[in-house]
């Protein structure tokens, strides 16, 4: 019913999980940002939840939990094109979204109460437009060019679930030898994980997982925004490890899985094909990363 409520047509009997449920959970998974297996697992459920909401279907508003769904990051997609900043386009409504969203009523006439119900939709509906490039996307490319943190200055934080822990503590001190600062964590929830790096204050996340057959560095991205020094920190390592490893060549792909979605700083995946990958190629790879590291620490030319 969810999937039909958001546009897909199925073949299958009502209450079966055959065939076109699964294909049509595929192509929801791609759109979405999610590995695409065609099963429903948690993830991809409450990606569904979500979709189903528009922007006006509800009352939005600062709260815990967060409020989560299509409805929030249309929200700030629209406050981001007016030069309002929500952070990313993620869909959820944190801190950010309403500071954002009190500054807009503020400057509409509206009373500045955070709560995004009829009439401050109906003014975002009436001035949305004016630019086409989202607010905190500007800021992001801007970071890129002129930021000045050296390498050890950078507090990273390398996460794991529980499968990777050995990768994670070499990267570590390879990183730690060099003056980074760095924290390792360990949980098999990835968005307890996120909530570790967030309230460290991270300036970086780098997650280690163990791959199913293809090796790939995810940054975030979803509802048509990318993050821009997610995606360059990933090139950037992706580049290292495809002139060091062996293995199959190592992809770059946009994800919104949670320790992706819910960081709020520059966050990447490092998924290898395999834990036979990681051990045989582990020196090298922690190297990678201090270069990666290192290259993403200086000013980037987006020019180029």
């Amino acid at each position: 019913m969810r999937l039909i409520s958001i546009g897909y047509q199925l073949l299958d009997p009502d209450g079966q999980f055959g065939e076109s449920t699964s294909r049509a959970i595929g192509r929801f998974q791609s759109l979405r940002g999610l590995r695409v297996t065609g099963t429903l697992d948690k993830n991809t459920w409450d990606t569904l939840v979500e979709a189903g909401y528009s922007l006006g279907d509800r009352m939005l508003y600062l709260k815990s939990p967060m409020f989560r769904g299509d409805d929030v990051a249309e929200l700030q997609a629209r406050l981001g094109s007016i030069g309002f900043d929500p952070g990313r386009v993620d869909g959820i409504f944190g801190e950010r979204t309403s500071r954002a969203l009190i500054d807009f009523q503020e400057n509409v006439a509206l009373h500045p109460d955070g709560f995004c119900g009829k009439e401050t939709v109906t003014e975002l509906l009436r001035v949305f437009g004016r630019s086409p490039e989202h607010v905190h996307w500007v800021k992001e490319r801007e970071y890129l060019r002129s930021q000045t943190k050296t390498l050890s200055e950078l507090l990273v934080a390398v996460t794991n679930s529980g499968e990777a822990e050995v990768p994670a503590e070499a990267i570590s001190q390879r990183l730690h030898v060099e003056g980074v600062h760095v924290q390792t964590h360990s949980d098999t929830d990835r968005s307890a994980l996120a909530l570790l790096a967030n309230r460290m204050n991270a300036d970086v996340a780098i997650h280690l997982e163990i791959g199913e057959g293809d090796s790939f560095i995810g940054f975030y991205s979803g509802y048509s925004y990318v993050s821009p020094r997610g995606r360059t920190l990933a090139e950037l390592l992706a580049n290292e490890l495809n002139l060091t490893l062996s293995t199959n060549k190592v992809s770059v792909i946009g994800l919104a899985m949670p320790i992706l979605r819910e960081t709020r700083m520059p966050a990447i995946v490092i998924s290898l094909d395999s834990a036979v990958t990681w051990v045989k190629n582990l020196p090298e790879i922690a190297e990678s990363v201090l270069v990666a590291l290192s290259l993403f620490s200086k000013p980037v030319d987006l020019s180029v």
